[in-house]
C-alpha cells in the first residue's frame, strides 16, 4: 500500500481503486467527526430546572433560617448534568468550575415588611456555591411583585447537587416565588478543590 499523501485534514490513499480511497476518506471524516462532537460535548455542559406561575407560599417558620425551594416542576434541557426538579436540584456530573444562574419573581405575603434572602447551595444546603446570594427588601401587605437575580462561579465535584435555597432576615413572612429558574453552565475542567 503507497504512503497517503495529506490534503488538509484528510489522508488520500494512493491508490488504482477510487473505492477504496473513497471508503477510507469516509471512514478518516467519520472518525474526525466523532472526535470533534465527543469535544464539544465535553465542553457544553449544562443543565437546569424551573417553574412559572408557581402559586405555593415557600413557608418559613423561624427567621434567619434557609429553607429549600421546593416548587420546581420543569427539568430544563442539559448535557452532562442530571437536572431534577422532584428532587429541586441538579446534579453535577464532572468535576470543574461552574457558572450559577438564577431568576426569580416573588410576590410579598400579607403581613408587614420583610428582607428575603436567597442563595443557591450545594449538597442539600452543606455550602454556598461562589457568592451565589442576593438580598431584597419586599413591602408587605402581598402589594409587591419583585425580580431577583443571581450568578456567580464556583468549584463543584461530580456528584455535587444545586439547590435554591429562602431565608427570611427579619420574620416569619411567607413569600411565593413565583416564576424560578436555576441554570448551570460548566466553564472549565479544573479541578474542584
Amino acid at each position: 500500500m503507497a504512503e497517503p499523501k495529506e490534503t488538509y485534514a484528510v489522508h488520500l490513499l494512493d491508490t488504482d481503486d477510487p473505492m477504496e480511497a473513497l471508503r477510507d476518506m469516509e471512514r478518516q471524516i467519520n472518525e474526525q467527526n466523532y472526535r470533534m462532537a465527543e469535544a464539544f460535548s465535553e465542553a457544553f455542559i449544562y443543565g437546569g430546572i424551573g417553574c412559572i406561575d408557581n402559586a405555593t407560599a415557600t413557608t418559613i417558620t423561624t427567621a434567619e433560617v434557609k429553607y429549600k425551594f421546593t416548587e420546581f416542576d420543569t427539568n430544563h434541557a442539559t448535557n452532562g448534568m442530571i437536572a431534577d426538579h422532584t428532587q429541586n436540584h441538579i446534579e453535577v456530573e464532572s468535576d470543574g468550575i461552574y457558572m450559577i444562574m438564577g431568576s426569580v419573581t416573588v410576590q410579598s405575603p400579607g403581613g408587614g415588611g420583610f428582607t428575603l434572602e436567597l442563595e443557591v447551595m450545594k449538597n442539600n444546603g452543606a455550602a454556598l456555591i461562589g457568592q451565589c446570594h442576593v438580598d431584597r427588601d419586599l413591602s408587605g401587605g402581598g402589594s409587591e411583585l419583585g425580580s431577583m437575580s443571581l450568578c456567580s462561579m464556583g468549584k463543584l465535584a461530580k456528584g455535587d447537587t444545586i439547590e435554591l435555597w429562602a431565608e427570611n432576615e427579619t420574620g416569619t413572612e411567607n413569600p411565593t416565588l413565583e416564576d424560578v429558574s436555576l441554570c448551570v453552565i460548566k466553564i472549565s475542567n479544573e479541578a474542584a478543590g
